[in-house]
Protein backbone atom coordinates (compact mmCIF):
# COMPACT_ATOMS: atom_id res chain seq x y z
CA UNK A 1 0.00 0.00 0.00
CA UNK A 2 3.18 2.39 0.50
CA UNK A 3 4.42 2.23 -2.92
CA UNK A 4 0.41 2.85 -4.09
CA UNK A 5 0.07 5.74 -1.84
CA UNK A 6 3.57 7.06 -3.35
CA UNK A 7 1.76 6.64 -7.10
CA UNK A 8 -1.04 8.46 -6.01
CA UNK A 9 0.38 11.28 -4.66
CA UNK A 10 2.81 12.14 -8.01
CA UNK A 11 -0.76 11.93 -10.18
CA UNK A 12 -0.92 14.69 -12.30
CA UNK A 13 -3.85 17.25 -12.05
CA UNK A 14 -5.02 16.75 -15.29
CA UNK A 15 -8.56 15.01 -16.99
CA UNK A 16 -7.78 11.19 -17.43
CA UNK A 17 -8.81 7.83 -16.75
CA UNK A 18 -7.01 5.65 -13.84
CA UNK A 19 -6.70 2.06 -13.67
CA UNK A 20 -6.34 -0.23 -10.14
CA UNK A 21 -4.63 -3.05 -10.69
CA UNK A 22 -4.81 -6.08 -8.19
CA UNK A 23 -1.10 -7.87 -7.19
CA UNK A 24 -1.52 -10.44 -10.06
CA UNK A 25 -2.02 -7.87 -12.64
CA UNK A 26 -5.60 -8.01 -13.19
CA UNK A 27 -7.89 -4.57 -13.56
CA UNK A 28 -9.64 -3.55 -10.38
CA UNK A 29 -11.60 -0.84 -11.62
CA UNK A 30 -11.23 1.65 -14.00
CA UNK A 31 -12.31 5.36 -13.33
CA UNK A 32 -12.12 8.84 -14.92
CA UNK A 33 -11.73 12.14 -13.58
CA UNK A 34 -11.09 16.25 -14.71
CA UNK A 35 -8.45 15.69 -12.07
CA UNK A 36 -6.84 12.86 -11.59
CA UNK A 37 -4.61 13.66 -8.26
CA UNK A 38 -7.45 14.78 -6.30
CA UNK A 39 -9.78 12.18 -7.21
CA UNK A 40 -7.57 9.14 -7.21
CA UNK A 41 -6.30 10.38 -3.45
CA UNK A 42 -10.20 10.34 -2.17
CA UNK A 43 -9.22 6.50 -2.31
CA UNK A 44 -6.72 6.68 0.48
CA UNK A 45 -9.56 7.64 2.84
CA UNK A 46 -13.15 7.31 1.61
CA UNK A 47 -14.83 4.70 3.91
CA UNK A 48 -17.18 3.11 0.86
CA UNK A 49 -16.99 -0.23 0.13
CA UNK A 50 -15.60 0.04 -2.98
CA UNK A 51 -12.62 1.82 -1.56
CA UNK A 52 -11.99 0.18 1.12
CA UNK A 53 -11.68 -3.22 -0.89
CA UNK A 54 -9.44 -1.31 -3.75
CA UNK A 55 -7.24 -0.17 -0.79
CA UNK A 56 -6.80 -3.58 0.42
CA UNK A 57 -6.38 -5.61 -3.01
CA UNK A 58 -4.91 -2.72 -4.95
CA UNK A 59 -0.70 -3.55 -6.11
CA UNK A 60 0.02 -0.97 -9.02
CA UNK A 61 -1.82 2.22 -10.29
CA UNK A 62 -1.78 3.31 -14.06
CA UNK A 63 -3.00 6.42 -15.37
CA UNK A 64 -4.05 8.25 -19.04
CA UNK A 65 -3.78 11.64 -19.75
CA UNK A 66 -7.08 12.85 -22.04
CA UNK A 67 -7.22 16.39 -23.83
CA UNK A 68 -11.02 16.05 -22.46
CA UNK A 69 -13.28 14.79 -20.37
CA UNK A 70 -15.20 13.48 -23.45
CA UNK A 71 -12.36 11.74 -24.67
CA UNK A 72 -11.88 10.29 -20.86
CA UNK A 73 -15.69 8.89 -20.87
CA UNK A 74 -15.01 7.07 -24.64
CA UNK A 75 -11.67 5.76 -22.76
CA UNK A 76 -13.24 4.57 -19.94
CA UNK A 77 -15.83 2.58 -21.75
CA UNK A 78 -13.75 1.23 -23.96
CA UNK A 79 -11.44 0.05 -21.35
CA UNK A 80 -14.66 -0.78 -18.85
CA UNK A 81 -16.18 -2.99 -22.25
CA UNK A 82 -12.77 -4.90 -22.60
CA UNK A 83 -11.64 -5.80 -19.09
CA UNK A 84 -15.27 -5.84 -17.18
CA UNK A 85 -13.17 -5.05 -13.78
CA UNK A 86 -14.29 -5.95 -11.53
CA UNK A 87 -15.14 -2.75 -8.92
CA UNK A 88 -17.09 -1.56 -11.33
CA UNK A 89 -20.60 -0.20 -11.28
CA UNK A 90 -21.82 -2.75 -14.54
CA UNK A 91 -25.94 -2.56 -14.61
CA UNK A 92 -27.33 -6.03 -14.77
CA UNK A 93 -26.62 -8.25 -17.66
CA UNK A 94 -24.48 -5.92 -19.02
CA UNK A 95 -24.58 -7.63 -22.93
CA UNK A 96 -25.58 -5.39 -25.93
CA UNK A 97 -29.33 -4.63 -25.88
CA UNK A 98 -31.11 -7.12 -28.33
CA UNK A 99 -33.43 -6.32 -30.96
CA UNK A 100 -36.12 -8.47 -33.13
CA UNK A 101 -35.07 -8.37 -36.73
CA UNK A 102 -37.00 -9.40 -40.15
CA UNK A 103 -34.68 -10.67 -43.02
CA UNK A 104 -36.07 -8.58 -46.05
CA UNK A 105 -33.69 -9.94 -48.28
CA UNK A 106 -35.46 -13.64 -48.16
CA UNK A 107 -37.76 -14.74 -50.65
CA UNK A 108 -40.32 -15.53 -47.20
CA UNK A 109 -38.64 -13.22 -44.40
CA UNK A 110 -38.19 -14.59 -41.06
CA UNK A 111 -38.47 -12.89 -37.61
CA UNK A 112 -35.37 -13.44 -35.39
CA UNK A 113 -33.99 -12.33 -31.68
CA UNK A 114 -30.59 -10.72 -33.08
CA UNK A 115 -28.16 -8.78 -30.69
CA UNK A 116 -26.67 -7.03 -33.53
CA UNK A 117 -28.39 -4.81 -36.20
CA UNK A 118 -25.02 -5.75 -39.25
CA UNK A 119 -26.54 -7.64 -41.85
CA UNK A 120 -27.19 -6.09 -44.68
CA UNK A 121 -31.20 -6.81 -45.98
CA UNK A 122 -32.58 -6.95 -42.63
CA UNK A 123 -34.57 -4.53 -40.93
CA UNK A 124 -34.46 -4.31 -36.97
CA UNK A 125 -37.06 -2.97 -34.24
CA UNK A 126 -35.63 -2.09 -30.96
CA UNK A 127 -33.21 -2.00 -28.70
CA UNK A 128 -35.14 -3.61 -26.50
CA UNK A 129 -34.47 -3.90 -23.07
CA UNK A 130 -34.13 -7.38 -22.34
CA UNK A 131 -34.11 -10.69 -23.86
CA UNK A 132 -37.77 -11.88 -22.12
CA UNK A 133 -39.31 -9.10 -23.60
CA UNK A 134 -37.71 -9.93 -27.39
CA UNK A 135 -39.21 -13.42 -26.93
CA UNK A 136 -42.38 -12.80 -25.64
CA UNK A 137 -42.80 -10.16 -28.74
CA UNK A 138 -41.70 -12.61 -31.09
CA UNK A 139 -44.20 -14.77 -29.96
CA UNK A 140 -46.88 -12.58 -30.02
CA UNK A 141 -46.03 -11.56 -33.34
CA UNK A 142 -45.77 -15.40 -34.20
CA UNK A 143 -49.39 -15.72 -33.36
CA UNK A 144 -50.88 -12.85 -34.57
CA UNK A 145 -48.82 -13.34 -38.22
CA UNK A 146 -47.68 -16.90 -38.41
CA UNK A 147 -44.45 -15.78 -39.82
CA UNK A 148 -41.63 -18.43 -39.68
CA UNK A 149 -38.63 -18.51 -37.22
CA UNK A 150 -36.75 -21.43 -38.73
CA UNK A 151 -33.62 -21.04 -40.11
CA UNK A 152 -30.81 -22.52 -42.46
CA UNK A 153 -32.83 -25.99 -43.31
CA UNK A 154 -35.73 -23.90 -44.67
CA UNK A 155 -35.91 -25.05 -48.24
CA UNK A 156 -34.91 -28.67 -47.63
CA UNK A 157 -37.95 -29.26 -45.64
CA UNK A 158 -40.55 -31.81 -46.78
CA UNK A 159 -43.32 -31.52 -44.21
CA UNK A 160 -44.72 -28.84 -41.84
CA UNK A 161 -43.53 -28.44 -38.10
CA UNK A 162 -45.29 -28.47 -35.64
CA UNK A 163 -45.68 -24.97 -35.54
CA UNK A 164 -47.86 -24.81 -38.22
CA UNK A 165 -49.86 -27.44 -35.93
CA UNK A 166 -50.38 -25.36 -33.67
CA UNK A 167 -51.13 -22.17 -36.19
CA UNK A 168 -47.51 -20.39 -35.22
CA UNK A 169 -46.53 -20.36 -38.84
CA UNK A 170 -48.20 -20.62 -42.16
CA UNK A 171 -45.47 -23.17 -43.15
CA UNK A 172 -44.45 -21.23 -46.91
CA UNK A 173 -41.35 -23.74 -46.53
CA UNK A 174 -43.92 -26.40 -48.16
CA UNK A 175 -45.75 -24.48 -50.47
CA UNK A 176 -49.03 -23.61 -47.66
CA UNK A 177 -48.37 -20.05 -47.95
CA UNK A 178 -47.18 -18.32 -51.46
CA UNK A 179 -44.51 -14.91 -51.37
CA UNK A 180 -47.74 -11.97 -52.01
CA UNK A 181 -49.87 -13.00 -49.15
CA UNK A 182 -47.02 -13.83 -47.45
CA UNK A 183 -45.26 -10.33 -47.73
CA UNK A 184 -48.45 -8.63 -46.78
CA UNK A 185 -48.65 -10.66 -43.15
CA UNK A 186 -44.53 -9.63 -42.94
CA UNK A 187 -46.06 -5.54 -43.69
CA UNK A 188 -48.21 -6.06 -41.07
CA UNK A 189 -45.94 -7.52 -38.44
CA UNK A 190 -43.94 -4.56 -39.21
CA UNK A 191 -46.58 -1.85 -38.52
CA UNK A 192 -47.26 -3.98 -34.80
CA UNK A 193 -43.54 -3.78 -34.09
CA UNK A 194 -43.76 -0.05 -34.96
CA UNK A 195 -46.54 0.32 -32.72
CA UNK A 196 -48.58 2.09 -36.14
CA UNK A 197 -51.55 0.31 -34.50
CA UNK A 198 -54.26 2.53 -36.78
CA UNK A 199 -52.49 2.32 -40.25
CA UNK A 200 -52.08 -1.70 -39.03
CA UNK A 201 -56.34 -1.73 -38.45
CA UNK A 202 -57.36 0.82 -41.46
CA UNK A 203 -55.04 -1.53 -43.83
CA UNK A 204 -56.84 -5.22 -42.39
CA UNK A 205 -60.15 -3.30 -42.25
CA UNK A 206 -59.82 -2.83 -46.28
CA UNK A 207 -58.39 -6.18 -46.70
CA UNK A 208 -61.35 -7.66 -44.59
CA UNK A 209 -63.73 -5.56 -46.57
CA UNK A 210 -62.64 -6.91 -49.89
CA UNK A 211 -62.58 -10.44 -48.74
CA UNK A 212 -66.79 -10.16 -47.76
CA UNK A 213 -66.99 -8.24 -51.17
CA UNK A 214 -66.01 -11.44 -52.65
CA UNK A 215 -67.84 -13.92 -50.93
CA UNK A 216 -64.81 -15.07 -49.03
CA UNK A 217 -66.11 -15.07 -45.52
CA UNK A 218 -63.99 -17.23 -43.72
CA UNK A 219 -60.84 -15.09 -44.81
CA UNK A 220 -63.11 -12.32 -43.61
CA UNK A 221 -63.79 -13.95 -40.51
CA UNK A 222 -59.71 -14.92 -39.98
CA UNK A 223 -59.21 -11.05 -40.41
CA UNK A 224 -61.96 -9.87 -38.10
CA UNK A 225 -60.43 -11.95 -35.22
CA UNK A 226 -56.68 -11.15 -35.69
CA UNK A 227 -57.90 -7.34 -35.68
CA UNK A 228 -59.71 -8.19 -32.33
CA UNK A 229 -56.78 -9.65 -30.79
CA UNK A 230 -54.68 -6.64 -31.67
CA UNK A 231 -57.05 -4.43 -30.43
CA UNK A 232 -56.86 -6.34 -27.30
CA UNK A 233 -53.36 -6.42 -26.98
CA UNK A 234 -53.25 -2.63 -27.90
CA UNK A 235 -55.50 -1.77 -24.89
CA UNK A 236 -53.35 -3.79 -22.72
CA UNK A 237 -50.51 -1.34 -23.73
CA UNK A 238 -52.02 1.27 -21.13
CA UNK A 239 -49.27 3.51 -21.00
CA UNK A 240 -47.95 5.93 -23.72
CA UNK A 241 -46.26 9.27 -25.36
CA UNK A 242 -47.67 11.52 -27.47
CA UNK A 243 -46.00 11.88 -30.41
CA UNK A 244 -44.25 8.21 -30.43
CA UNK A 245 -41.28 9.48 -28.53
CA UNK A 246 -38.66 6.75 -27.72
CA UNK A 247 -37.40 7.69 -24.70
CA UNK A 248 -35.61 6.42 -21.60
CA UNK A 249 -36.55 7.73 -17.79
CA UNK A 250 -34.12 7.13 -15.30
CA UNK A 251 -34.97 7.72 -11.86
CA UNK A 252 -33.32 7.30 -8.19
CA UNK A 253 -34.94 7.46 -4.96
CA UNK A 254 -32.48 7.07 -1.69
CA UNK A 255 -33.38 4.95 1.52
CA UNK A 256 -30.48 5.52 4.04
CA UNK A 257 -27.21 3.91 2.44
CA UNK A 258 -29.39 1.95 -0.76
CA UNK A 259 -30.30 3.71 -4.05
CA UNK A 260 -32.94 1.98 -6.11
CA UNK A 261 -33.00 3.34 -9.69
CA UNK A 262 -35.66 2.44 -12.07
CA UNK A 263 -35.17 2.81 -15.69
CA UNK A 264 -38.57 2.98 -17.90
CA UNK A 265 -37.87 2.23 -21.89
CA UNK A 266 -40.54 3.75 -23.84
CA UNK A 267 -40.14 3.29 -27.76
CA UNK A 268 -42.31 4.82 -30.51
CA UNK A 269 -44.11 5.99 -27.87
CA UNK A 270 -45.08 2.58 -25.59
CA UNK A 271 -43.66 1.51 -22.39
CA UNK A 272 -41.81 -1.76 -23.35
CA UNK A 273 -40.15 -2.66 -20.01
CA UNK A 274 -37.87 -1.70 -17.35
CA UNK A 275 -34.59 -2.23 -15.40
CA UNK A 276 -34.08 -1.97 -11.86
CA UNK A 277 -30.90 -2.20 -10.13
CA UNK A 278 -30.12 -1.30 -6.15
CA UNK A 279 -26.85 0.15 -5.49
CA UNK A 280 -24.75 1.24 -1.95
CA UNK A 281 -25.39 4.94 -2.28
CA UNK A 282 -21.86 7.04 -2.73
CA UNK A 283 -20.90 10.34 -4.23
CA UNK A 284 -21.67 10.74 -7.69
CA UNK A 285 -24.03 7.03 -8.11
CA UNK A 286 -25.82 9.00 -10.06
CA UNK A 287 -23.45 10.17 -12.70
CA UNK A 288 -22.00 7.15 -13.17
CA UNK A 289 -25.98 5.25 -13.34
CA UNK A 290 -26.50 7.39 -16.60
CA UNK A 291 -22.75 7.10 -18.10
CA UNK A 292 -22.73 3.30 -18.03
CA UNK A 293 -26.37 3.57 -19.67
CA UNK A 294 -25.17 5.26 -22.26
CA UNK A 295 -22.21 3.02 -22.61
CA UNK A 296 -24.83 0.12 -23.07
CA UNK A 297 -26.93 1.90 -26.14
CA UNK A 298 -26.01 0.12 -29.20
CA UNK A 299 -27.93 2.58 -31.25
CA UNK A 300 -28.71 6.64 -30.82
CA UNK A 301 -31.70 7.49 -28.08
CA UNK A 302 -33.45 10.86 -29.04
CA UNK A 303 -33.77 11.43 -25.27
CA UNK A 304 -32.89 10.80 -21.45
CA UNK A 305 -35.45 12.51 -18.98
CA UNK A 306 -34.50 12.55 -15.34
CA UNK A 307 -35.52 12.82 -12.13
CA UNK A 308 -32.38 14.85 -10.24
CA UNK A 309 -30.28 17.33 -12.41
CA UNK A 310 -27.12 16.19 -13.59
CA UNK A 311 -23.66 18.69 -13.44
CA UNK A 312 -21.79 18.71 -16.80
CA UNK A 313 -24.64 17.02 -18.67
CA UNK A 314 -23.33 18.75 -22.17
CA UNK A 315 -20.16 15.89 -21.56
CA UNK A 316 -22.79 13.19 -21.70
CA UNK A 317 -24.65 14.51 -24.64
CA UNK A 318 -21.38 14.99 -26.45
CA UNK A 319 -20.17 11.37 -25.45
CA UNK A 320 -23.47 10.05 -27.27
CA UNK A 321 -22.87 12.69 -30.45
CA UNK A 322 -19.66 11.28 -30.92
CA UNK A 323 -20.48 7.94 -30.67
CA UNK A 324 -23.68 7.89 -32.71
CA UNK A 325 -23.54 11.05 -34.98
CA UNK A 326 -26.91 11.49 -33.57
CA UNK A 327 -27.78 14.39 -30.48
CA UNK A 328 -29.38 12.77 -27.53
CA UNK A 329 -31.44 15.81 -24.98
CA UNK A 330 -31.04 14.93 -21.61
CA UNK A 331 -33.97 16.84 -19.62
CA UNK A 332 -34.79 17.19 -15.67
CA UNK A 333 -38.57 17.61 -16.57
CA UNK A 334 -40.19 20.15 -13.66
CA UNK A 335 -43.24 20.03 -15.59
CA UNK A 336 -45.95 18.18 -18.27
CA UNK A 337 -45.98 15.02 -19.94
CA UNK A 338 -42.55 14.20 -18.60
CA UNK A 339 -42.93 14.79 -15.10
CA UNK A 340 -45.62 12.27 -14.89
CA UNK A 341 -43.34 9.57 -16.73
CA UNK A 342 -40.61 10.45 -14.19
CA UNK A 343 -42.88 10.22 -10.95
CA UNK A 344 -44.05 6.48 -12.43
CA UNK A 345 -40.22 5.81 -12.85
CA UNK A 346 -39.44 6.96 -9.02
CA UNK A 347 -42.48 5.30 -7.44
CA UNK A 348 -41.07 2.23 -9.18
CA UNK A 349 -37.57 2.76 -7.67
CA UNK A 350 -39.42 3.44 -4.66
CA UNK A 351 -41.22 -0.08 -4.85
CA UNK A 352 -37.78 -2.05 -5.68
CA UNK A 353 -36.39 -0.86 -2.17
CA UNK A 354 -39.58 -1.95 -0.40
CA UNK A 355 -39.35 -5.23 -1.66
CA UNK A 356 -35.42 -5.04 -1.00
CA UNK A 357 -35.99 -4.48 2.56
CA UNK A 358 -38.82 -7.01 2.50
CA UNK A 359 -35.94 -9.60 1.25
CA UNK A 360 -33.44 -8.52 3.29
CA UNK A 361 -36.05 -9.07 6.35
CA UNK A 362 -36.28 -12.53 5.27
CA UNK A 363 -32.80 -13.17 4.74
CA UNK A 364 -32.33 -11.90 8.76
CA UNK A 365 -34.88 -14.60 9.81
CA UNK A 366 -33.19 -16.91 7.62
CA UNK A 367 -30.04 -16.31 9.18
CA UNK A 368 -31.76 -17.19 12.89
CA UNK A 369 -33.34 -20.24 12.32
CA UNK A 370 -29.70 -21.83 10.56
CA UNK A 371 -27.87 -20.19 13.22
CA UNK A 372 -25.65 -18.39 10.26
CA UNK A 373 -22.74 -16.22 11.87
CA UNK A 374 -23.02 -13.70 8.74
CA UNK A 375 -26.40 -12.78 6.86
CA UNK A 376 -26.42 -14.95 3.74
CA UNK A 377 -26.92 -11.89 0.79
CA UNK A 378 -24.88 -14.00 -1.53
CA UNK A 379 -26.16 -17.76 -1.77
CA UNK A 380 -24.81 -20.21 -4.47
CA UNK A 381 -26.45 -23.41 -4.71
CA UNK A 382 -25.38 -26.92 -6.39
CA UNK A 383 -27.22 -30.16 -8.08
CA UNK A 384 -26.76 -32.21 -9.61
CA UNK A 385 -28.91 -34.41 -13.11
CA UNK A 386 -28.24 -37.43 -14.72
CA UNK A 387 -30.28 -39.84 -17.06
CA UNK A 388 -29.20 -43.42 -15.27
CA UNK A 389 -25.34 -42.84 -14.59
CA UNK A 390 -25.00 -41.34 -18.21
CA UNK A 391 -24.71 -37.76 -18.99
CA UNK A 392 -23.81 -36.52 -15.60
CA UNK A 393 -23.70 -32.35 -15.45
CA UNK A 394 -23.89 -30.38 -12.04
CA UNK A 395 -25.46 -26.79 -12.15
CA UNK A 396 -24.37 -23.86 -9.78
CA UNK A 397 -26.87 -21.08 -9.30
CA UNK A 398 -25.94 -17.79 -7.50
CA UNK A 399 -28.66 -15.44 -5.67
CA UNK A 400 -27.98 -11.96 -4.36
CA UNK A 401 -30.15 -10.40 -1.54
CA UNK A 402 -32.76 -13.32 -2.88
CA UNK A 403 -32.71 -12.19 -6.68
CA UNK A 404 -31.28 -14.63 -9.12
CA UNK A 405 -27.19 -13.21 -10.23
CA UNK A 406 -27.63 -15.20 -13.75
CA UNK A 407 -24.48 -13.37 -14.50
CA UNK A 408 -22.74 -15.88 -11.95
CA UNK A 409 -24.20 -19.42 -12.95
CA UNK A 410 -22.33 -22.23 -14.09
CA UNK A 411 -22.58 -25.62 -15.62
CA UNK A 412 -20.58 -28.33 -15.18
CA UNK A 413 -19.99 -31.46 -16.94
CA UNK A 414 -19.04 -34.03 -14.56
CA UNK A 415 -15.55 -35.60 -15.60
CA UNK A 416 -14.86 -38.40 -13.10
CA UNK A 417 -16.53 -41.37 -14.37
CA UNK A 418 -17.62 -43.06 -11.79
CA UNK A 419 -20.96 -43.65 -13.05
CA UNK A 420 -23.96 -42.50 -10.92
CA UNK A 421 -22.51 -41.02 -7.77
CA UNK A 422 -23.68 -37.86 -6.57
CA UNK A 423 -21.61 -37.38 -3.39
CA UNK A 424 -18.52 -37.74 -5.86
CA UNK A 425 -19.91 -35.36 -8.38
CA UNK A 426 -21.13 -32.99 -5.57
CA UNK A 427 -17.48 -32.98 -4.12
CA UNK A 428 -16.23 -32.17 -7.94
CA UNK A 429 -18.08 -29.33 -8.37
CA UNK A 430 -17.67 -27.52 -4.68
CA UNK A 431 -13.57 -28.16 -5.59
CA UNK A 432 -13.73 -26.85 -9.12
CA UNK A 433 -15.61 -23.64 -8.19
CA UNK A 434 -14.06 -22.75 -5.16
CA UNK A 435 -10.52 -23.77 -6.37
CA UNK A 436 -10.97 -21.42 -9.04
CA UNK A 437 -12.62 -18.23 -6.90
CA UNK A 438 -9.07 -18.56 -4.67
CA UNK A 439 -6.95 -18.67 -7.39
CA UNK A 440 -8.92 -15.72 -8.70
CA UNK A 441 -9.14 -13.89 -5.77
CA UNK A 442 -12.97 -13.44 -6.10
CA UNK A 443 -15.31 -13.40 -3.52
CA UNK A 444 -16.72 -16.19 -1.98
CA UNK A 445 -20.40 -16.37 -1.26
CA UNK A 446 -22.08 -16.55 2.16
CA UNK A 447 -23.74 -19.70 1.84
CA UNK A 448 -23.31 -22.62 -0.16
CA UNK A 449 -26.51 -24.55 -0.16
CA UNK A 450 -26.44 -28.18 -1.69
CA UNK A 451 -29.28 -30.12 -3.27
CA UNK A 452 -29.34 -33.32 -0.77
CA UNK A 453 -29.14 -34.72 2.40
CA UNK A 454 -26.66 -35.73 4.69
CA UNK A 455 -24.30 -37.49 2.45
CA UNK A 456 -24.22 -34.56 0.10
CA UNK A 457 -23.33 -31.97 2.86
CA UNK A 458 -20.29 -34.46 3.80
CA UNK A 459 -18.99 -34.87 0.85
CA UNK A 460 -18.99 -30.81 -0.15
CA UNK A 461 -17.91 -29.98 3.40
CA UNK A 462 -15.01 -32.13 3.40
CA UNK A 463 -13.63 -30.56 0.27
CA UNK A 464 -14.45 -26.85 1.85
CA UNK A 465 -12.18 -28.36 4.62
CA UNK A 466 -9.46 -29.19 2.48
CA UNK A 467 -9.99 -25.84 0.53
CA UNK A 468 -9.73 -23.79 3.76
CA UNK A 469 -13.03 -21.99 3.25
CA UNK A 470 -15.04 -23.82 6.24
CA UNK A 471 -14.66 -20.80 8.39
CA UNK A 472 -15.13 -18.26 5.51
CA UNK A 473 -18.04 -19.76 4.49
CA UNK A 474 -21.32 -21.02 5.62
CA UNK A 475 -22.86 -24.57 4.37
CA UNK A 476 -25.95 -26.57 4.57
CA UNK A 477 -28.06 -29.09 2.62
CA UNK A 478 -31.86 -28.97 1.49
CA UNK A 479 -33.24 -31.98 1.17
CA UNK A 480 -36.39 -32.35 -1.36
CA UNK A 481 -38.59 -34.62 0.13
CA UNK A 482 -39.73 -33.34 3.43
CA UNK A 483 -37.97 -29.86 2.78
CA UNK A 484 -35.62 -30.52 5.57
CA UNK A 485 -32.20 -28.37 5.86
CA UNK A 486 -29.43 -30.41 7.34
CA UNK A 487 -25.99 -28.19 8.08
CA UNK A 488 -22.77 -28.56 10.81
CA UNK A 489 -25.02 -26.91 13.36
CA UNK A 490 -28.57 -28.80 12.67
CA UNK A 491 -26.94 -32.34 11.78
CA UNK A 492 -30.68 -33.89 12.52
CA UNK A 493 -31.92 -31.40 9.97
CA UNK A 494 -35.09 -28.59 10.10
CA UNK A 495 -38.09 -29.30 9.07
CA UNK A 496 -39.15 -26.23 6.78
CA UNK A 497 -42.46 -24.27 6.96
CA UNK A 498 -43.42 -24.03 3.44
CA UNK A 499 -45.52 -20.90 4.31
CA UNK A 500 -42.34 -19.61 6.10
CA UNK A 501 -41.39 -16.53 3.36
CA UNK A 502 -37.54 -17.59 4.42
CA UNK A 503 -37.97 -21.52 3.80
CA UNK A 504 -39.40 -20.59 0.86
CA UNK A 505 -35.83 -18.29 -0.21
CA UNK A 506 -34.17 -21.38 0.24
CA UNK A 507 -36.73 -23.51 -1.25
CA UNK A 508 -36.84 -20.84 -4.62
CA UNK A 509 -32.58 -21.30 -4.83
CA UNK A 510 -33.15 -25.07 -4.37
CA UNK A 511 -35.47 -25.58 -7.47
CA UNK A 512 -33.32 -22.98 -9.77
CA UNK A 513 -30.71 -25.07 -9.36
CA UNK A 514 -32.52 -27.92 -10.10
CA UNK A 515 -33.95 -26.70 -13.19
CA UNK A 516 -30.67 -25.12 -14.72
CA UNK A 517 -28.97 -28.84 -13.93
CA UNK A 518 -31.96 -30.70 -15.82
CA UNK A 519 -31.65 -28.28 -18.91
CA UNK A 520 -28.36 -28.44 -19.09
CA UNK A 521 -28.81 -32.05 -18.72
CA UNK A 522 -31.46 -32.20 -21.48
CA UNK A 523 -29.07 -30.26 -23.66
CA UNK A 524 -26.55 -32.84 -23.65
CA UNK A 525 -29.16 -35.48 -24.18
CA UNK A 526 -30.74 -33.94 -27.43
CA UNK A 527 -27.30 -32.86 -28.76
CA UNK A 528 -26.22 -36.45 -28.51
CA UNK A 529 -30.11 -38.25 -29.29
CA UNK A 530 -30.63 -39.98 -32.25
CA UNK A 531 -33.15 -37.60 -34.28
CA UNK A 532 -36.80 -38.74 -33.76
CA UNK A 533 -37.58 -38.47 -37.40
CA UNK A 534 -35.74 -41.97 -38.38
CA UNK A 535 -37.36 -43.47 -35.62
CA UNK A 536 -40.75 -42.61 -36.93
CA UNK A 537 -39.62 -44.75 -39.92
CA UNK A 538 -41.14 -48.47 -40.35
CA UNK A 539 -38.61 -50.76 -39.62
CA UNK A 540 -35.94 -48.22 -38.57
CA UNK A 541 -34.66 -48.66 -34.57
CA UNK A 542 -32.11 -47.25 -32.57
CA UNK A 543 -28.80 -49.23 -34.11
CA UNK A 544 -29.69 -48.32 -37.53
CA UNK A 545 -30.90 -44.89 -36.62
CA UNK A 546 -27.42 -44.87 -34.83
CA UNK A 547 -25.19 -45.90 -37.76
CA UNK A 548 -26.82 -43.56 -40.44
CA UNK A 549 -25.89 -40.39 -37.92
CA UNK A 550 -22.69 -41.50 -37.22
CA UNK A 551 -21.70 -41.72 -40.95
CA UNK A 552 -23.69 -38.98 -42.27
CA UNK A 553 -23.43 -36.44 -39.27
CA UNK A 554 -27.13 -35.65 -39.81
CA UNK A 555 -30.71 -36.46 -39.98
CA UNK A 556 -30.68 -33.59 -42.91
CA UNK A 557 -27.98 -35.25 -44.78
CA UNK A 558 -29.45 -39.00 -44.46
CA UNK A 559 -32.29 -37.25 -46.19
CA UNK A 560 -30.45 -36.16 -48.77
CA UNK A 561 -27.79 -38.96 -49.68
CA UNK A 562 -28.55 -40.53 -52.77
CA UNK A 563 -29.62 -44.39 -52.46
CA UNK A 564 -25.93 -45.39 -53.38
CA UNK A 565 -24.18 -43.93 -50.23
CA UNK A 566 -26.76 -45.56 -47.97
CA UNK A 567 -26.41 -49.11 -49.48
CA UNK A 568 -24.15 -50.39 -47.27
CA UNK A 569 -25.37 -48.93 -44.42
CA UNK A 570 -28.91 -50.07 -44.04
CA UNK A 571 -30.82 -52.57 -46.29
CA UNK A 572 -32.70 -51.53 -49.92
CA UNK A 573 -35.76 -52.35 -47.94
CA UNK A 574 -35.10 -49.54 -45.19
CA UNK A 575 -33.71 -47.49 -47.78
CA UNK A 576 -37.37 -47.68 -49.43
CA UNK A 577 -39.06 -46.95 -46.29
CA UNK A 578 -37.14 -43.97 -45.78
CA UNK A 579 -37.81 -42.63 -49.12
CA UNK A 580 -41.72 -43.98 -48.96
CA UNK A 581 -42.06 -41.33 -45.42
CA UNK A 582 -40.17 -39.00 -46.35
CA UNK A 583 -39.77 -38.42 -50.13
CA UNK A 584 -36.65 -38.93 -52.67
CA UNK A 585 -34.40 -36.09 -52.86
CA UNK A 586 -34.61 -33.30 -55.14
Amino acid sequence: MEILTKKIRTLPSKTGVYIFRGSGGDILYVGKAVDLKRRVTSYLTDDSHKSIMIRKEAGDLEFYVTNTEVEALILEHNLIKKHRPRYNILLKDDKTYPYIEFRMDDEFPGIYFSRKCERKGSRYFGPFPSAGSVRRIIGITEKFFQLRTCGKDFFKRRRPCLKYQIKRCSAPCVGYQTAEPYRRSVERAALFLAGHYEELEKAMTVEMENFSSDLAYEKAGEIRDLLEEIRRFKARQSVNLEGELSLDAVAAVNDGGRTGVAILHFRSGRLLDKSEYIFDTHEGLFRNVLEQHLYRLRQPLPMLITNQSVPGVEILESYHRQRFERAIKIRFPKRGEFLSVIRMAEENARQLLLRAASRREELETLRLMLSLNILPERMECIDISHLGGEFMVGSLVSFVNGEPDKANYRRFRIRHGGGNDDFRSVAEVVKRRYTRILMENGRLPDLVLIDGGKGQLSAAQEVMETLGIMDKVELAALAKKEETVFSTRHPKGIALDVRDPSARVLIRVRDEAHRFAIAFNRQLRERNAVSPGLMEVPGIGDKKARRLLGHFGSFQAVLDAEDEALCGIVGLADIHSIREYFGKPE
